[in-house]
């Protein structure tokens, strides 16, 4: 070979100039420069060693002022730079910057080869900076190859070559500094080159190959894409220029493969992924293992496998970059300048494999990996930032996964001191604003501080304006303000945040079409806000909308996704809101169906499988509510204790499952009458109300829903102080709904029913007078088409009934019955409560009947009752009170009408009511009571003895329910009083009369002066005792009699429809009295009230026979006491019994 040759010859030479030759120094730089000559062209090792010992001989034979000494210098310089390229001797490149300044001395200004010793010597320090990153080497060799560049004008031949290493320095100080200047000048010098280097030229290749890594720095600085295409199209070239077997085919290969990657993120063209990855293959094939860039290979092209996982979720290119990340790390032993990246990278693989299988040690050792890569970049290392942004979001995702709040109090400390070393221009400022709203986030939903939020917006925001419309990554930002400001809505309620975050959302989703991998999450979000709209505003096509919306996103999470369960889960929670409103059971049994669905989804030990039991148990509440189907209520409830263990006391959401198995307790009473159901209720509902204190805004529903429960007991139990309790309740739950709460009507309403309750057990008009102005107050609220308005028609007319009863105020009775004529309009055929409505006007439109007459009224009340019948089959809680109701009517009628079908009808139905309250039934006593006043008017009628037996053995029985201080106590003994007399005055067994007496006596008492019934007491108390005065003529029963008629007769006035019997008893007695002791003024006032009895009950009234008949009676006594009648000489007197039978007792 010419230069084995060559080396051959020179060494023939130096052996002709043995020591001391005058030539022996040219001789050994001779074959130093064939030997170096040689291994620059076959890169023997041996002969760069055996060049630099000849020509350290050379160097010694050449002394200062020699003048050969500056290029053997020069030449031992190159030598050794060139060892420690090959071989990375550390001391050859400081000798060889070292000669190189002594050659540059001898080349001193002026000097016509100066420029070769400024150039090397500038390449040497520029690579005593690439190993040491000593700043004052790099600067000093741009100074020195601007100086070599001045030396080397337009047509130097080595200009190309300054121009080249001049524009290296330059992008290696902006990799340093972040200069813009010097890449843009290293661009510029770049360019400059290759006009200098055109197609055939040498080092062509590599001028092409520089230019297009400068133009990707630019495009990496300025995001410009004519950049990065002009940088691919440069590579190609060069890599056209680098056939099989180049040694730069590797590197370029490598490098296009990075721009590719490159434009790949930037336009997501998929085929510049895969050429990328194709590329970097190809550039590892060729990098033996030994190579000081295979390390950097395998790391790039594990990026790249990332990349396209992150695409297409193959996983087994996760598992290969995770692999190669592994093998590059080895490589990258502590100490090498390459493994903070591979550690980083490294780190980020592990993490998307978290993300993908959540496997927690992935993510254990992407922490570990993190604090790794943070330490090798310390404070002022330019990739610090990334180093802290990074492990701060796997420090978020570990706080996911276990929730310890250290781990995301740390990653919030990370974030900004990442942001902190990130300029207002940085390319990673959005990011780094939009990660650290992301974790202010999280700790708001976590600890409630208002302030996280706040920041949480605001950096969302800077982020966003950083994200201008057609930045691929907008939509992200976009989406996560969006979030926050729904949180904000939910946490202040002010509409202009929920509208901002509807606004962003539909933003998001047109940037999301169909196929975006994010598309289901927009969906999903905006259906989110959409519902918040409708709770709030109530506007349909808002929750409409939001199913529509979830349906389209849970279409988008198929079976085996692993978001599908919250995608089901919130679907159902629209679903339900929509059943809400519209009340298709379509919607609810959907609703369920999906519920049960997110169930499967969510086994025993799954963090949201308590979520999921809690809305399906709500919506088979609903059902239960529509359908009455118990199953359902069982299953909830059972479903309610299951979330109730999963939700242990602290748990956030202990207190809202409390309060709902509380409230499905309460409905399994009211349809099984459990007590233990109730009390459990009750207990719930006070362990609620203690999680939920002052300021709580879920405090009103725990009180209001607890009255709600003891009012329950109360009707149940009769004990007065839950009656109390439960409107102390009321009050409080009522303060905390003031006007313009949505619960404010309910409250007035539900406390208005409890101080009816109170005024029923104690009789205090201020109790029933509030609660009519509180329902007439709910009534506003309730406008017409209000779903609750008939129910407060229905019980305002109940409470007007109830006035008027006990103050008897017509104008009252009056409103009672079109409250209750509304109510019925507003509950149709098919309406639950119907026949409550229909039950209640019927009561009311008796009680007009007693009042003012009008069979219309009584005939209209018993069709009412008689409809209601039809609606309270066998088996309903409510059909005895319609039967008893039904006969109170007919026995009406019957004693209006005398029809003796209704009071067959009226006792008929009274034993039917009365099977149907056993025992132990609260309302069996006023049933025992209703039977008996009927048969004892069939004993009247028919004087069939049983009647009367069993009226007088239900009278005891119903007395027996009614002890000492029960308000219908009086009744019942007058009743029975009633029935005893009547026994008497059939089979004259005298302890019936003194039974009947005491009873009376009883009965008196019990009504004192001022009761509305004294009059009555009085009255048949004072038969009783002049029936026993007639049986023993004991004076004092008589005077009595007449003194309780006198007071009976006080009690009714004028106009008084029970004035003419009081009028005829009185005289009746006066006129026993005139029989027993001959005094005129009795028998004078006897006739007097007669005369007035009389008047009272003109021709037609049915009772004028009777006053007829006794005012004859008196008036013959007293033409008796006048005259004698004389008839065949004898005295001939009126018979005895001329005084007439006793009338009929009033009742």
């Amino acid at each position: 070979m010419p230069s084995t040759d060559d080396v051959s010859r020179k060494r023939s030479v130096l052996e002709h100039c043995p020591p001391g030759h005058d030539c022996r120094d040219v001789a050994f730089y001779n074959l130093a420069k064939a030997l170096y000559d040689r291994f620059e062209k076959e890169g023997e090792t041996d002969d760069l060693d055996e060049a630099i010992v000849l020509l350290h001989n050379a160097v010694k034979l050449c002394p200062s002022g020699h003048p050969d000494r500056p290029s053997s210098l020069h030449l031992l310089a190159l030598c050794l730079s060139d060892r420690y390229v090959n071989q990375g001797v550390v001391a050859a490149l400081e000798e060889a910057i070292m000669l190189g300044r002594a050659a540059l001395e001898l080349h001193p200004l002026g000097h016509p080869c100066r420029g070769i010793p400024l150039y090397n010597l500038a390449c040497d320090l520029r690579k005593r900076f690439l190993k040491y990153a000593e700043i004052c080497d790099l600067e000093e060799a741009i100074e020195l190859h601007r100086a070599a560049l001045e030396l080397r004008p337009t047509g130097h031949p080595k200009r190309s070559l300054s121009l080249y290493e001049l524009a290296l320095c330059l992008s290696d100080r902006y990799d340093n500094q972040g200069g813009v200047a010097d890449l843009e000048e290293a661009v510029i010098l770049g360019r400059a080159v290759l006009e200098l280097c055109p197609p055939e030229h040498p080092y062509r290749g590599a001028s092409l190959y520089n230019l297009a890594c400068d133009l990707r720095r630019s495009f990496l600085k300025h995001t410009r894409m004519c950049d990065l295409e002009e940088a691919i199209e440069l590579y190609r070239a060069a890599l056209e220029l680098c056939p099989f077997g180049h040694p730069n085919r590797p590197s370029s290969l490598h490098s296009l493969a990075l721009c590719l990657s490159d434009r790949y993120a930037n336009q997501r063209v998929v085929a510049d992924l895969e050429d990328a990855i194709t590329l970097g293959r190809a550039a590892l094939e060729l990098c033996p293992s030994g190579h000081p860039h295979y390390g950097v290979y395998l790391h790039d092209l594990a990026c790249d496998l990332r990349k396209k996982f992150l695409k297409d979720a193959g996983t087994c290119d996760l598992e290969e970059a995770i692999e190669l990340h592994r093998a590059a790390l080895e490589l990258h032993p502590p100490g090498h300048p390459d493994r903070p990246a591979s550690l980083h990278s490294l780190a980020l693989c592990l993490s998307t494999r978290y993300n993908n299988q959540r496997t927690v040690a992935d993510l254990e050792e992407a922490v570990t990996l993190g604090r790794a890569v943070l330490q090798l970049r310390p404070p002022g290392h330019p990739h610090r930032g990334a180093s802290l942004y990074n492990l701060a979001c796997d420090l978020r995702r570990r706080f996911h996964k276990h929730a310890e709040m250290y781990d995301l109090e740390e990653a919030i400390e990370l974030h900004r001191a990442a942001l902190e070393l990130c300029p207002s221009e940085h390319p990673n400022q959005p990011s780094f604003l939009h990660t650290l709203a992301l974790c202010l986030s999280d700790r708001y939903d976590n600890q409630g501080a208002v302030a996280d939020l706040e920041e949480a917006v605001m950096l969302g925001r800077a982020a966003l304006e950083l994200r201008p419309p057609g930045h691929p990554r907008r939509g992200a930002f976009l989406y996560n303000l969006a979030c926050d400001l729904r949180r904000k809505f939910q946490k202040y309620a002010g509409m202009s945040d929920l509208e901002e975050a509807i606004e962003l959302h539909r933003a998001v989703l047109e940037l999301c079409s169909s196929g975006h991998s994010n598309r289901s999450s927009s969906l999903y979000e905006l259906a989110l806000c959409l519902s918040d709209r409708y709770d709030n505003q109530g506007v349909a096509a808002d929750l409409d909308e939001a199913v529509t919306l979830g349906r389209a996103a849970l279409e988008l999470r198929p079976p085996g996704h692993p978001h599908r369960g919250v995608f089901l889960n919130n679907l159902a929670r629209d679903l339900r809101r929509k059943y809400q409103k519209d009340a298709g059971i379509r919607d609810l049994d959907e609703a369920i169906q999906l519920h049960r669905a997110t169930l499967e989804l969510r086994p025993t030990g799954h963090p949201n499988r308590s979520s999921s039991l809690y809305g399906l148990v709500l919506c088979l509440s609903d059902r239960y509510d529509n359908q009455g189907v118990v199953a359902d209520l069982k299953e909830a409830v059972m479903l309610g204790h299951a979330v109730l263990e999963l939700r242990p006391p602290g748990h956030p959401h202990h207190g809202a499952s409390l309060y709902n198995l509380a409230c499905d307790l309460r409905r399994m009473f009211h349809k099984c009458a459990t007590m233990c159901d109730l009390k459990e209720a009750i207990d719930l509902h006070r362990a609620a109300l203690e999680l939920r204190p002052s300021g709580h805004p879920n405090r009103s529903l725990s009180l209001y829903e607890l009255a709600l429960c003891l009012s329950d007991r109360y009707d149940n139990q009769g004990v007065a102080a839950d009656l109390e309790e439960a409107v102390t309740l009321g009050c409080a739950a009522l303060e905390l709904r003031p006007p313009g709460h949505p619960d404010h009507a309910a409250s007035l309403y539900g406390l208005a029913r409890d101080l009816r309750r109170r005024f029923r057990k104690h009789g205090g008009m201020y109790d029933l007078d509030e609660a009519i102005k509180l329902h007439r107050a709910a009534l506003e609220l309730r406008p017409s088409s209000h779903p609750d308005r008939s129910s407060s028609l229905h019980l305002l007319a109940l409470c007007l009934s109830d006035r008027y009863d006990n103050q008897g105020a017509a104008t009252d009775l009056e409103d009672a019955i079109a409250l209750g004529r509304a109510a019925l309009e507003l509950r149709p055929l098919g309406h639950p409560d119907r026949g409550v409505s229909l039950y209640s006007l019927a009561c009311s439109l008796r009680r007009k009947f007693l009042k003012h007459g009008g069979m219309y009224n009584l005939e209209e009340a018993i069709e009412l009752h008689r409809s209601a019948l039809e609606l309270r089959p066998s088996g309903h809680p409510n059909r005895p009170s319609s039967l008893r109701s039904i006969a109170l009517c007919l026995s009406d009628r019957y004693d209006n009408r005398r029809v003796v079908a209704d009071l067959e009808e009226a006792v008929t139905l009274g034993h039917a009511a009365l099977t149907l309250h056993p025992p132990g039934h609260p309302d069996r006593g006023p049933c025992l009571y209703g039977l008996a006043r009927d048969l004892r008017r069939r004993f009247r009628k028919r004087a069939v003895m049983w009647d009367l037996e069993e009226a007088i053995e239900l009278h005891r029985a119903a007395l027996e329910l009614r002890p000492f201080g029960h308000p219908d106590r009086p009744s019942s003994l007058h009743l029975l009083a009633l029935c005893l007399s009547d026994r008497y005055d059939n089979q004259g067994v005298i302890a019936d009369l003194e039974e009947a007496v005491t009873l009376g006596r009883a009965v008196l008492e019990l009504r004192p002066p001022g009761h509305r019934d004294r009059n009555v007491s009085l009255y048949n108390l004072a038969w009783d005792l002049r029936r026993r005065f007639l049986k023993h003529a004991a004076m004092y029963d008589l005077e009595e009699a007449i003194e309780l008629h006198r007071a009976a007769l006080e009690l009714r006035p004028s106009g008084n429809p029970n004035r003419p019997s009081s009028l005829r008893s009185l005289a009746l007695c006066l006129s026993d009295r005139y029989d027993s002791q001959g005094v005129a003024a009795n028998l004078e006032e006897a006739v007097t009230l007669g005369r007035a009895a009389l008047q009272l009950r003109p021709p037609g009234h049915p009772d004028r026979n009777v006053s007829l008949y006794s005012l004859t009676c008196d008036l013959w006594t007293r033409f008796r006491k006048q005259s004698i009648v004389h008839t065949s000489g004898k005295a001939f007197f009126f018979p005895l019994g001329c005084s007439g039978l006793p009338p009929k007792k009033s009742c």
